[in-house]
């Protein structure tokens, strides 16, 4: 961690600011990492615990540091918002955004569907379908853990794609005309099991936004069901409600 020069009073709280600024910037302090306590920083840059508080509680305003209570102070997580307009694709929403995205491809193969999927999708029972779980990283950082269900009449090409860097929505519209149109969407709260925790990065126990929705095509046709876990600590969901107009 970047120490400092002596100085006089007065510029101390600028001082210890700028430093630990400096130390999130050039990676020394990472992403989620737990600060030093305050009575060691307070030493190791010479300040008064006011001083040093000052200066945290600044950084936290800028979204820099955050405070975990009793457990101290730690690096604030990237924070994404993900604004609803209708079923877009995560790689639209990335990219409108100015974001990095990456996927890691964990399944992705053609099996008959469930008696559940097979009602929702309205196909025969034990249909073909294609399944795809994919982790999707935003600027490095695991955000969500994607899992799709696909008719597979619809697309029989799936198993073909390599999807670690194809949009899903790309594809279906460039080779099957397949558009979505609508989607049934519920959101809960919920806590990481152990899978969802490795595979997010995140402790197990540790908050995540599940969101489940079935998406219809241009026509009204059911074509995928999908479940996306996101981490709780640096995703958001926003959207506006209308009410009815009075007359």
């Amino acid at each position: 961690m970047t120490r400092l020069d002596a100085a006089g009073e007065d510029l101390l709280f600028v001082r210890v600011t700028r430093a630990l600024a400096a130390d999130v910037a050039a990676g020394r302090l990472r992403r989620g990492e737990r600060l030093a306590p305050e009575r060691e920083l307070s030493a190791r840059f010479g300040v008064s615990r006011n001083t040093l508080r000052r200066a945290l509680h600044a950084l936290a305003e800028q979204a820099l540091l955050e405070s975990s209570g009793r457990r101290g102070w730690r690096v604030a997580e990237p924070s994404f918002t993900e604004t609803a307009h209708g079923p877009q694709s995560m790689t639209q929403w990335a990219t409108a955004n100015r974001l990095e995205l990456r996927s890691r491809v964990r399944r992705a193969r053609a099996r008959t569907a469930s008696d559940r999927e097979a009602q929702l999708l309205r196909i025969a029972r034990h249909a073909p379908v294609f399944e795809l779980e994919r982790v999707r990283i935003v600027n490095g950082v695991p955000l969500s853990f994607d899992r799709s269900t696909l008719v597979l009449e619809l697309a029989p090409f799936l198993p073909e794609i390599e999807f670690e860097d194809t949009s899903l929505y790309g594809v279906l519209f460039d080779r099957a005309a397949i558009a979505p149109g609508s989607h049934e969407c519920t959101i809960r709260a919920a806590v990481a099991t152990l899978p969802v925790a490795k595979v997010l990065e995140i402790a197990v126990g540790s908050p995540v936004l599940v969101m489940d929705e079935l998406v219809s095509d241009q026509y009204g046709r059911p074509f995928e069901l999908a479940r996306l876990t996101n981490r709780g600590d640096c995703y958001g969901y926003r959207t506006t409600q209308f009410a009815p107009v009075l007359t």
